[in-house]
Parts: structure tokens; sequence; C-alpha cells
């Protein structure tokens, strides 16, 4: 069946990488730039792509599967308007606490409330990675 294909195909790449590894490990890697000559190796990975091939072929056959993936990709515009539209607040936020820090340090003489507020709220891009990581989790209030 060309299910037994696929599994040689499968084998033989998984065969080929683990000699490059092998090999790669006795003589040394010679980096992104080196000419190692294992070039017809390398070009085994890019045979690995055809792999995909059978990714088609079952959604092809399973209409339930292929309805899953249509719907993930064509919500991915609204996930990307929706992601726009948090950077837009937080931004606005982040301008607006930036300011806020500033005039509060002009007005007060609080060094270490001015410290922390600087820390934290100093700059434009710092109040965004503030604000960012608070929504996300990074920053425990």
């Amino acid at each position: 069946s060309s299910a037994r294909w696929w599994n040689l195909f499968d084998s033989i790449l998984v065969g080929s990488q683990m000699t490059e590894i092998a090999i790669e490990a006795t003589q040394g890697w010679e980096g992104p730039g080196g000419s190692g000559g294992f070039s017809a190796m390398r070009m085994l990975r890019i045979l690995r792509v055809i792999r995909i091939i059978r990714l088609v072929r079952v959604l092809r056959l399973i209409g339930e599967l292929r309805t899953i993936v249509i719907c993930i990709v064509g919500s991915l515009r609204s996930l990307v308007w929706t992601i726009a539209l948090l950077m837009l607040i937080i931004y606005v936020f982040g301008v607006y606490l930036t300011q806020s820090v500033l005039d509060f340090r002009v007005e007060s003489a609080d060094k270490v409330a001015s410290t922390n507020l600087l820390y934290y709220y100093g700059t434009l891009s710092r109040s965004i990675l503030t604000l960012y990581q608070a929504v996300a989790g990074g920053i425990s209030w």
C-alpha cells in the first residue's frame, strides 16, 4: 500500500538526519557559513516538506477536519484586528501613564515613589511593556 512507501521515505529521511548529526558530532560543527560538504544530506531536509502532502490528502478525505481548518483560517482576520485594537488601547494608556508620571515627578519631592514610577512608567516603551506584562500575567499586582 502507499502507506508503506511513506514509511520507507520517512525512515530514509530520519536515517540521513541521524547520520548527519553523527558526522557533525565527530568532525565538529562548521557554522552556518561553513561548507561541510554535506549539502546532499541538507537537501534531503527539503524533501521532508513532501510529507505535508500526506496532510493534504487527509484533509481531502476528512470533510469535518477540512471544515474546522477553514473556520480557523477564516477567524484569523478577526484575531488580527482584535490584537491591533488591544495594542492601540495599551499604547493610549501607555502615553497617558507616562505623562501622568512625568507630571507627578515634576510636582512631587517623594524620591522613593518617583523611582518606582520611573522604573515602570518612565518612558513610553517601558510603560507599554509594563501594561503588556500586566495584561499577559508577567507582572503580579
